[in-house]
């Protein structure tokens, strides 16, 4: 997942801290920074913060609570209690990040579902974090590497099951934080799949090759290259077991990044299939061309026409010669629903 962008808590913090209203926010962005953090590995809520906000939180709870018990809803009162409670439960178990870690229960409608350790060097990086099921048993654990400027350069995932080993997966970046390369295998250590990227001096996407594996061994490839925009302009498909390629397609755009032209190839580099796109000056699909070949000839061909609301007024099927086979026609009305359609043949 990439990373989300740093957010300064101790100004949220003292933004959200008047009234009764603002303390709900508080807390429902406080939630929402802990999850999009910890998802993207990126946690950097000090402790004392997160007190501050489960203080906030216990404030606007208790609150809550007294209403609740007021009007005599006590499932809602529970709900609040078991809240605030793994709200604290939480919070006691955090410890300063750096040189430290940071420790967790992961618990789901009052119930135990998981644990979760983090380790961070004196940086402040996190350089491990260990997933556990509720008996304590290993889920997925990760280790991060740095360069010296506080880069993240590796990150290496173990996969278990019922706390054996399944599987493992290992990211590499280059010095800008761009993923370079990444590697799966299996129980075994053997190969699964593979991706390796590269990238312009901008940092863009232009290159792209994923492999797959049996047992070890190389079967299947896809080569891609991009644009400067990161528009995909080549794909190439490779079997290994058979030692040939399988196909090749080619994308072309216009200078506003619609898709105008695709081509599709064989092995031998004979065209199978063809697209060509139109739009109007809203970036709207107003006009396509399907082509088929065989052994590279045409062999017939589809045009479609659209509306502005992008649904299909027109079709029309022709043969190897440019002959029409058939055509349709579709009308809608003012409220966007098909209220006629006409077929014609090449007889009427």
């Amino acid at each position: 997942m990439e990373k989300q962008p740093k957010i300064n808590n101790e100004e949220l913090y003292q933004k959200h801290r008047k009234s009764g209203e603002e303390i709900k926010k508080a807390r429902e962005r406080y939630d929402e920074i802990i999850r999009e953090n910890q998802e993207a590995n990126n946690i950097e809520l000090h402790p004392e913060i997160l007190k501050e906000a489960t203080s906030l939180y216990e404030e606007w709870g208790k609150e809550q609570l007294v209403k609740a018990l007021e009007k005599q809803d006590f499932q809602r009162a529970k709900k609040i209690i078991i809240e605030l409670e793994e709200r604290q439960r939480m919070v006691e178990k955090m410890e300063t990040p750096k040189g430290g870690f940071v420790k967790k229960e992961i618990i789901k409608e009052g119930k135990l579902v998981g644990s979760s350790e983090i380790k961070f060097d004196d940086k402040g990086n996190k350089i491990g974090e260990v997933r556990k099921d509720p008996e304590g048993k290993l889920m997925r654990s990760w280790e991060y590497k740095y360069n010296d400027k506080g880069k993240m350069i590796g990150e290496v995932r173990n996969d278990y099951l019922k706390g054996k080993l399944v599987g493992s997966s290992e990211i590499k970046y280059d010095k800008e934080g761009n993923k370079i390369e990444e590697v799966e295998k299996d129980l075994e250590g053997k190969l699964m799949r593979s991706w390796e990227n590269e990238y312009n001096d901008e940092g863009n996407k232009i290159g792209e090759v994923r492999n797959t594996y049996l047992e070890g061994k190389l079967v299947r490839s896809w080569e891609y290259k991009y644009n400067d925009k990161g528009k995909i302009i080549e794909e190439v498909e490779k079997d290994y077991l058979e030692g040939k390629l399988v196909g090749s397609w080619e994308y072309k755009y216009d200078k506003e990044g619609n898709r105008i032209k695709e081509v599709e190839k064989d092995l031998e580099g004979k065209l199978v299939r063809s697209w060509e796109y139109k739009y109007n000056d809203k970036g709207k699909m107003i006009e396509e061309v399907k082509n088929d070949y065989l052994e590279g000839k045409l062999v017939g061909s589809w045009e479609y026409k659209y509306n502005d609301e992008g649904k299909i007024i027109g079709e029309v099927e022709k043969d190897l010669e440019g002959k029409l086979i058939r055509s349709r026609e579709y009308k809608y009305n003012d409220k966007g629903k098909m209220i006629e359609e006409v077929e014609k043949d090449s007889k009427n």
